[in-house]
Protein backbone atom coordinates (compact mmCIF):
# COMPACT_ATOMS: atom_id res chain seq x y z
CA UNK A 1 0.00 0.00 0.00
CA UNK A 2 1.62 3.26 -1.01
CA UNK A 3 0.97 6.97 -0.74
CA UNK A 4 2.43 9.03 -3.57
CA UNK A 5 2.25 12.47 -5.17
CA UNK A 6 2.46 13.45 -8.80
CA UNK A 7 1.49 10.08 -10.29
CA UNK A 8 0.83 10.01 -14.04
CA UNK A 9 -2.67 11.30 -14.90
CA UNK A 10 -2.90 12.94 -11.49
CA UNK A 11 -2.84 16.74 -11.37
CA UNK A 12 0.22 18.50 -10.01
CA UNK A 13 0.06 18.75 -6.24
CA UNK A 14 -2.46 15.93 -5.84
CA UNK A 15 -1.99 13.10 -3.37
CA UNK A 16 -3.18 9.60 -4.24
CA UNK A 17 -3.32 6.33 -2.35
CA UNK A 18 -2.61 3.14 -4.29
CA UNK A 19 -3.53 -0.17 -2.66
CA UNK A 20 -3.12 -3.72 -3.96
CA UNK A 21 -4.00 -7.02 -2.33
CA UNK A 22 -3.16 -10.46 -3.74
CA UNK A 23 -4.34 -13.86 -2.54
CA UNK A 24 -2.03 -16.57 -3.85
CA UNK A 25 -4.44 -19.32 -2.79
CA UNK A 26 -7.25 -18.04 -5.02
CA UNK A 27 -5.31 -15.89 -7.49
CA UNK A 28 -7.54 -12.92 -6.66
CA UNK A 29 -5.84 -9.56 -7.20
CA UNK A 30 -7.54 -6.37 -6.00
CA UNK A 31 -6.30 -2.89 -6.89
CA UNK A 32 -7.73 0.38 -5.57
CA UNK A 33 -6.82 4.04 -5.96
CA UNK A 34 -8.14 7.03 -4.06
CA UNK A 35 -8.29 9.28 -7.12
CA UNK A 36 -11.14 7.31 -8.69
CA UNK A 37 -12.34 5.53 -5.57
CA UNK A 38 -12.78 2.48 -7.80
CA UNK A 39 -11.62 -1.10 -7.32
CA UNK A 40 -10.28 -3.23 -10.15
CA UNK A 41 -10.22 -7.01 -9.79
CA UNK A 42 -8.31 -9.63 -11.74
CA UNK A 43 -7.27 -13.26 -11.44
CA UNK A 44 -3.54 -13.92 -11.51
CA UNK A 45 -2.48 -17.58 -11.19
CA UNK A 46 -0.15 -18.22 -8.29
CA UNK A 47 3.51 -18.42 -9.30
CA UNK A 48 7.00 -17.73 -8.04
CA UNK A 49 7.25 -13.97 -8.37
CA UNK A 50 10.64 -13.75 -6.68
CA UNK A 51 13.46 -12.04 -8.53
CA UNK A 52 17.15 -11.34 -8.07
CA UNK A 53 16.63 -7.81 -9.37
CA UNK A 54 16.69 -4.91 -6.94
CA UNK A 55 13.43 -3.44 -5.73
CA UNK A 56 13.10 0.30 -6.30
CA UNK A 57 10.41 1.96 -4.21
CA UNK A 58 9.26 5.06 -6.04
CA UNK A 59 11.81 4.60 -8.80
CA UNK A 60 12.88 2.43 -11.70
CA UNK A 61 16.02 1.55 -13.61
CA UNK A 62 13.93 2.08 -16.75
CA UNK A 63 14.35 5.76 -17.61
CA UNK A 64 11.02 5.81 -19.48
CA UNK A 65 9.12 4.86 -16.34
CA UNK A 66 9.32 7.39 -13.54
CA UNK A 67 7.25 9.27 -11.03
CA UNK A 68 7.76 12.98 -10.60
CA UNK A 69 6.74 13.38 -6.99
CA UNK A 70 7.30 12.29 -3.42
CA UNK A 71 6.61 8.95 -1.73
CA UNK A 72 4.93 9.67 1.59
CA UNK A 73 4.56 6.13 2.98
CA UNK A 74 4.86 2.53 1.84
CA UNK A 75 3.41 -0.53 3.58
CA UNK A 76 4.22 -4.07 2.44
CA UNK A 77 2.67 -7.14 4.07
CA UNK A 78 3.83 -10.73 3.84
CA UNK A 79 0.67 -12.53 2.80
CA UNK A 80 -2.73 -11.25 1.73
CA UNK A 81 -5.03 -9.21 3.96
CA UNK A 82 -8.63 -10.03 4.71
CA UNK A 83 -11.23 -7.81 3.08
CA UNK A 84 -11.77 -5.90 6.34
CA UNK A 85 -8.02 -5.48 6.92
CA UNK A 86 -7.50 -4.22 3.36
CA UNK A 87 -10.27 -1.63 3.70
CA UNK A 88 -8.99 -0.53 7.10
CA UNK A 89 -5.43 -0.04 5.86
CA UNK A 90 -6.33 1.87 2.71
CA UNK A 91 -8.85 4.09 4.54
CA UNK A 92 -6.34 4.83 7.30
CA UNK A 93 -3.81 5.99 4.70
CA UNK A 94 -6.43 8.11 2.97
CA UNK A 95 -7.35 9.74 6.26
CA UNK A 96 -3.69 10.35 7.13
CA UNK A 97 -2.56 11.74 3.78
CA UNK A 98 -5.66 13.21 2.12
CA UNK A 99 -8.71 13.96 4.25
CA UNK A 100 -6.93 14.63 7.52
CA UNK A 101 -10.14 13.64 9.32
CA UNK A 102 -10.10 12.75 12.99
CA UNK A 103 -11.96 10.02 14.80
CA UNK A 104 -12.93 6.64 13.40
CA UNK A 105 -11.30 3.25 13.76
CA UNK A 106 -7.76 4.49 13.05
CA UNK A 107 -8.02 6.96 15.94
CA UNK A 108 -9.30 4.15 18.18
CA UNK A 109 -6.29 2.05 17.13
CA UNK A 110 -3.91 4.84 18.08
CA UNK A 111 -5.60 5.38 21.44
CA UNK A 112 -5.32 1.68 22.23
CA UNK A 113 -1.80 1.27 20.91
CA UNK A 114 -2.70 -1.38 18.35
CA UNK A 115 -2.41 -1.89 14.62
CA UNK A 116 -4.85 -4.79 14.81
CA UNK A 117 -7.62 -4.86 12.21
CA UNK A 118 -11.35 -5.06 12.84
CA UNK A 119 -11.35 -8.85 13.04
CA UNK A 120 -8.29 -9.07 15.33
CA UNK A 121 -8.30 -9.19 19.13
CA UNK A 122 -5.41 -7.00 20.25
CA UNK A 123 -5.91 -7.54 23.99
CA UNK A 124 -6.87 -11.23 23.80
CA UNK A 125 -10.11 -10.79 25.74
CA UNK A 126 -12.27 -12.68 23.24
CA UNK A 127 -13.88 -9.50 21.88
CA UNK A 128 -12.87 -8.46 18.36
CA UNK A 129 -11.44 -4.99 17.84
CA UNK A 130 -14.34 -3.93 15.64
CA UNK A 131 -16.85 -4.73 18.38
CA UNK A 132 -14.74 -2.98 21.02
CA UNK A 133 -14.56 0.09 18.77
CA UNK A 134 -18.34 -0.03 18.19
CA UNK A 135 -18.94 -0.14 21.95
CA UNK A 136 -16.75 2.92 22.46
CA UNK A 137 -14.07 1.19 24.46
CA UNK A 138 -11.06 3.29 25.39
CA UNK A 139 -8.71 2.43 28.23
CA UNK A 140 -10.97 -0.51 29.14
CA UNK A 141 -10.09 -2.20 25.85
CA UNK A 142 -6.58 -2.92 27.11
CA UNK A 143 -8.16 -5.58 29.30
CA UNK A 144 -11.44 -7.45 29.50
CA UNK A 145 -14.29 -5.78 27.61
CA UNK A 146 -17.74 -6.71 28.97
CA UNK A 147 -20.39 -7.55 26.42
CA UNK A 148 -24.11 -6.89 26.90
CA UNK A 149 -26.23 -9.73 28.18
CA UNK A 150 -29.81 -10.83 27.61
CA UNK A 151 -32.38 -8.67 29.41
CA UNK A 152 -35.78 -10.06 30.41
CA UNK A 153 -38.46 -7.36 30.44
CA UNK A 154 -41.82 -8.85 31.42
CA UNK A 155 -41.00 -12.02 29.53
CA UNK A 156 -39.59 -10.24 26.45
CA UNK A 157 -35.92 -11.09 25.88
CA UNK A 158 -33.55 -8.63 24.22
CA UNK A 159 -29.91 -7.62 23.86
CA UNK A 160 -28.76 -4.01 23.42
CA UNK A 161 -25.35 -2.85 22.19
CA UNK A 162 -24.65 0.79 23.07
CA UNK A 163 -22.75 2.69 20.39
CA UNK A 164 -19.59 4.54 21.24
CA UNK A 165 -19.59 8.26 20.54
CA UNK A 166 -16.96 7.80 17.82
CA UNK A 167 -18.95 5.25 15.82
CA UNK A 168 -21.06 6.52 12.92
CA UNK A 169 -21.52 3.45 10.72
CA UNK A 170 -24.84 2.42 9.18
CA UNK A 171 -26.73 -0.79 9.88
CA UNK A 172 -26.41 -3.53 7.24
CA UNK A 173 -23.60 -1.72 5.41
CA UNK A 174 -21.12 -1.24 8.25
CA UNK A 175 -22.48 -3.43 11.04
CA UNK A 176 -25.31 -5.86 11.59
CA UNK A 177 -26.72 -8.49 13.95
CA UNK A 178 -26.61 -12.20 13.14
CA UNK A 179 -28.44 -15.12 14.76
CA UNK A 180 -28.04 -18.88 14.81
CA UNK A 181 -29.82 -21.80 16.42
CA UNK A 182 -26.84 -24.16 16.41
CA UNK A 183 -23.59 -22.09 16.41
CA UNK A 184 -22.57 -24.13 13.38
CA UNK A 185 -23.01 -23.45 9.70
CA UNK A 186 -24.41 -20.21 8.32
CA UNK A 187 -25.56 -17.37 10.54
CA UNK A 188 -28.64 -15.34 9.58
CA UNK A 189 -28.29 -11.60 9.13
CA UNK A 190 -31.20 -9.87 10.83
CA UNK A 191 -32.93 -7.14 8.84
CA UNK A 192 -33.55 -3.71 10.30
CA UNK A 193 -36.84 -2.82 8.66
CA UNK A 194 -39.73 -4.96 9.84
CA UNK A 195 -37.51 -7.33 11.78
CA UNK A 196 -36.47 -7.80 15.39
CA UNK A 197 -33.80 -5.09 15.22
CA UNK A 198 -34.28 -1.52 16.41
CA UNK A 199 -31.58 1.11 15.88
CA UNK A 200 -31.08 4.70 16.93
CA UNK A 201 -28.09 7.02 17.19
CA UNK A 202 -27.10 5.60 20.57
CA UNK A 203 -27.68 1.86 20.37
CA UNK A 204 -28.87 -1.14 18.40
CA UNK A 205 -31.26 -3.62 20.02
CA UNK A 206 -32.26 -7.16 19.08
CA UNK A 207 -35.50 -8.62 20.50
CA UNK A 208 -35.86 -12.38 20.48
CA UNK A 209 -39.00 -13.70 18.77
CA UNK A 210 -41.79 -14.87 21.04
CA UNK A 211 -42.59 -17.54 21.82
CA UNK A 212 -38.97 -18.65 21.60
CA UNK A 213 -38.61 -22.34 20.82
CA UNK A 214 -35.24 -24.04 21.08
CA UNK A 215 -31.99 -22.11 21.29
CA UNK A 216 -31.17 -18.77 19.68
CA UNK A 217 -27.66 -17.29 19.63
CA UNK A 218 -27.06 -13.67 18.66
CA UNK A 219 -23.92 -11.71 17.82
CA UNK A 220 -22.87 -8.29 16.56
CA UNK A 221 -20.70 -8.08 13.43
CA UNK A 222 -18.74 -4.95 12.57
CA UNK A 223 -17.31 -4.73 9.07
CA UNK A 224 -16.45 -1.12 8.24
CA UNK A 225 -16.24 1.79 10.65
Amino acid sequence: VAAAQGVNRILTGDTVILAANYNAATGALEFWDSASGATANATVPAADFSSLKSMHIGGSVNTTQRMDGMIGEVKIYRGSLSSAEFITERDALQTKWITGATGGFSTWQTANNTAGALDADHDSDGVLNGVEYFLGGDSDTTGFTPLPGVVNTAGVLSVTWNKGSGYSGAYDADYWIETSSTLTGEWTKEILSGGNVIEDSNAVKYTFPAPLTGKRFVRLKVSVP
